[in-house]
């Protein structure tokens, strides 16, 4: 944002009662600050407080230090891929808009179950499950 961050107290006076879907595919929108970790409010939950009924948000956060003490074997760089979220969007989308064209109401029951045949082609492929687990769906 060119002002800076946004914080979730701007946010919260908005109503958005008829908000249906919000995807954050930005890193870490669905997980807490270090100040409080086991606090239930980030991105995420805060677009459900103002109306969203679903939204897709990625908890991507790995500790360097389990890299240093060798507990996570592997190159730094596959840690996280930047081609996962797009990725997982476009199979979501894809998933969700395949319905019939006369009906252009999205169903928030198919949501959650997008996300999750997003997230078994990555692991398909192979992936690790530090990368696909950091996917996750909140709401209806």
């Amino acid at each position: 944002m060119q002002e800076g961050k946004l914080p979730i107290s701007k946010l919260m006076p908005l109503d958005l009662e008829h908000s249906f879907l919000a995807y954050l595919s930005a890193c870490e929108t669905a997980k807490g600050d270090l100040v409080e970790p086991d606090q239930t409010v980030h991105l995420a939950a805060t677009m459900l407080f103002t109306g969203f009924k679903s939204v897709i948000g990625t908890m991507w956060y790995v500790d360097p230090t389990l890299i240093m003490c060798g507990i996570l074997l592997m190159e730094c760089d596959r840690l996280m891929r930047d081609d996962d979220g797009p990725t997982v969007a476009k199979v979501v989308y894809k998933q969700l808009f395949s319905q019939d064209s006369e009906n252009l109401a999205l169903d928030p029951d198919d949501v959650p179950y997008a996300l999750d045949d997003a997230v078994r082609k990555l692991r398909e492929t192979g992936c690790p499950p530090h990368r696909w687990a950091a996917f996750i769906h909140l709401g209806v």
